[in-house]
């Protein structure tokens, strides 16, 4: 491993480094937020899909979710983490849930099984 961090230090360094510091900490954000990273992905390619059907530009998201096209370009480009509240305004242009939330109660069995299963 450290090998392949010597490799990519020479790959990703610029004259003072700075370039190959940059990389690492991006790689290292990627790495400890990959699970959120994930659904956030799924999300946006989803909204992507759902714009291009409805032939809407990201200016004309922007215009309907009240926000600038700026924070929507950001959106799309998976450089913002999207709030609840967000994601609720995109929905409402869609007309279509892009998560569910589980009941309560389904989640209190599933939790008791997998806690079962852990004992």
């Amino acid at each position: 491993m450290n090998e392949l961090r010597k490799k990519l230090n020479e790959l990703t360094a610029g004259d003072d480094g700075k370039e190959s510091v940059e990389f690492f900490a991006r790689v290292a954000f990627r790495e400890a937020n990959k699970d959120w990273l994930v659904k956030s992905g799924d999300i946006i390619m989803t909204v992507i899909a759902v714009m291009s059907k409805l032939k809407l530009t990201p200016a004309d998201m922007a215009k309907r979710m009240n926000i600038s096209e700026e924070e929507m370009y950001k959106i799309l480009r998976g450089d913002e983490n999207m709030t609840l509240q967000t994601i609720v305004r995109m929905e409402k242009v869609f007309g279509i849930d892009l998560i569910k939330v589980v009941k309560s109660s389904v989640a209190v069995k599933a939790v008791e099984r997998k806690h079962f299963q852990l004992s």
